[in-house]
């Protein structure tokens, strides 16, 4: 699990009781307390230097499941929660490894 002060998010990628699929992970993502969180940039890809305000798409719910992984290496889910002023927080960086 990654923790983030200014974002007051938790990632939680292999969150207990949850079945995951190598090739298509579940991350779940809970907010730590009401910091007025709207919804979250998020990207999922090879590049970790991706701003996902620019590269990836905006989600409103709680967990975030990825197109189907094809090919084998590290992988980057990247997150930015906006809260209901527009503000857009922090990067939160969890990474992911694919092996066939």
């Amino acid at each position: 699990a990654i923790y983030s002060d200014k974002s007051k998010s938790t990632l939680l990628p292999n969150n207990p009781g949850t079945v995951q699929i190598p090739n298509r992970p579940l991350f779940k993502i809970s907010n730590i307390g009401d910091n007025g969180t709207v919804g979250y940039y998020v990207y999922f890809g090879t590049n970790i230097k991706a701003d996902p305000v620019k590269k990836g798409q905006f989600i409103k719910k709680l967990e975030f499941i990825p197109p189907i992984i094809k090919q084998k290496g590290t992988y980057y889910f990247i997150l930015r929660p906006k809260d209901k002023k527009g503000n857009i927080s922090d990067t939160v960086i969890t990474e992911y490894r694919y092996k066939k």
